[in-house]
């Protein structure tokens, strides 16, 4: 908790990669007293666009539909 409020109160932004392991973690404390207030601080925390290495998040890619003979 005490890293997300640095994220939260600091102009440092979390590294993309790190997003979805911290919502999953929050996911632990569902139906707690704790997850309402995790997931406020974690909906006013700013996500960088780049990783730590320097390149940007993998493009999602599109749905294709594929058609198919029965």
């Amino acid at each position: 908790m005490d890293v997300l409020a640095i994220y939260e109160n600091t102009e440092a932004e979390l590294p993309f990669e790190l997003a979805a392991p911290i919502r999953k973690w929050i996911e632990g404390y569902a139906g707690s007293d704790s997850e309402p207030i995790l997931l406020d601080i974690y909906d006013r925390i700013r996500v960088s666009v780049a990783s730590i290495s320097g390149s940007q998040p993998p493009e999602p890619e599109p749905y294709r539909l594929l058609a198919s003979r029965r």
